[in-house]
């Protein structure tokens, strides 16, 4: 895997972006989506941050939206349409100024789903989620220690600041990180990607 990582560093032409996010730091909307379909609704939302990075990207290098196609691995039970209904109404009417601005160049019909099969970059996006899953998570999968080489040795592949240098908040945004029950080890690792007091900010 740590191969892989270094090879994809080297090699790869990719830009790359990470969200982390839990239940227990989403306050009151965790009761707002409980019931039926709140999987989804939290993915929804999820997804919705991560689109803000990416959106934020597209902003600083004067992409325009109708360059970008959106690809999600498909889910069998997920409604996607209700994913871009969604995307489309923070854009339309955002509670946030700043999840509107950095959405503005996300184009809701360009987001679509294919297997993983029919698309081969889905294979980056494992690798991150894997990567990024290893250094946080300490589960039983690595004896409760979490594995943090491998996203390591991807962090120069990650969108970051031009003035800064960090890529916390900008290419890997954890939601609410001040929140989450890490350990020690673990938040000194995320805190090593964030720079103090450099955030995403809207223009004046």
């Amino acid at each position: 895997m740590a191969r892989f990582c270094r090879e994809v560093v080297e090699h790869a032409k990719v830009l790359l972006f990470a969200l982390v996010s839990t239940k227990d730091t989403i306050g009151d909307y965790k009761q707002q989506i409980s019931g039926k379909g709140q999987d989804q609704k939290y993915y929804n939302k999820c997804a919705s941050y991560f689109l803000e990075r990416v959106g934020h990207f597209l902003l600083e290098h004067d992409i325009p939206g109708e360059d970008l196609t959106i690809v999600f691995e498909e889910r069998a039970s997920h409604d996607y349409q209700k994913m871009r209904n969604y995307i489309s109404k923070i854009k339309d009417n955002p509670m946030d100024p700043r999840l509107g601005y950095f959405l503005a160049p996300i184009i809701p019909s360009r987001i679509t789903a294919v297997a993983k099969t029919a698309e081969p970059l889905l294979c980056y996006a494992d690798l991150v989620a894997f990567s990024v899953s290893a250094a946080i998570d300490a589960s039983k999968a690595n004896y409760a220690v979490p594995e943090q080489r491998y996203l390591r040795e991807l962090k120069a592949k990650f969108f970051s600041d031009n003035t800064s240098g960090a890529i916390g908040e900008f290419g890997l945004k954890v939601f609410k990180r001040e929140q989450m029950k890490l350990d020690s080890h673990t938040a000194r690792f995320l805190q090593s990607w964030h720079r103090a007091d450099v955030r995403p900010t809207l223009p004046d």
